[in-house]
């Protein structure tokens, strides 16, 4: 459909029209000050290489903005995926990322690529019915049931990739009801 649409415009006659320069109003105003002004485009790694595709969809995925620790806004990357970021949520309930270095005692270091393959299938549509979560219970921000639509070979790439990061000690609480 998009498709038929950019070939019925492009069948139309140009329009000469002067358009003003646009200015956003606040709050607005202050994200597009923010927003990267260049964007940084790159090859996406051959697949034959799946510790680099896997950086890369560690990467494109954003993997890092929840699993690495930020102090006043600066990700602490000597906590790099070792997870412990926090998540405020209303109602006092505080819940933090998991490690996903490859760490034996905190982080993902025993798991098989299979099992974290697995873990992801777990929410795929036909295996997972949503929990019913109350006020103050646990509950989770990872978008598992997005991930799970990925290619068992892209999580195996992300598996592969994060089994070549350092290994760092990080045991997390995760959740934390603080009423």
């Amino acid at each position: 459909d998009v498709y038929a649409i950019i070939a019925y415009m492009k069948t139309l006659p140009p329009i000469e029209n002067n358009v003003p320069e646009s200015k956003a109003k606040f709050p607005v105003n202050l994200i597009m000050r923010s927003m990267p002004q260049k964007s940084e485009f790159r090859n996406i790694p051959d697949k034959s290489n799946p510790k680099e595709y896997g950086k890369y969809l560690t990467d494109i995925a954003g993997c890092n903005d929840c699993h690495t620790q930020q102090v006043d806004g600066e990700f602490q990357m000597n906590k790099y995926l070792a997870g412990g970021q926090e998540f405020k949520l209303p109602g006092g309930i505080v819940l933090r990322s998991s490690n996903i270095t490859p760490d034996l005692e905190s982080g993902i270091g025993g798991w098989t690529k299979e099992m974290f393959v697995q873990k992801f299938r777990s929410y795929s549509k036909s295996n997972f019915t949503p929990p019913s979560v109350k006020q103050g219970e646990f509950n989770t921000i990872m978008p598992w049931t997005f991930f799970a639509n990925m290619t068992d070979e892209d999580l195996g790439a992300i598996y592969d990739y994060l089994r070549t990061i350092v290994p760092i000690p990080n045991k997390v609480t995760k959740f934390e009801n603080k009423n």
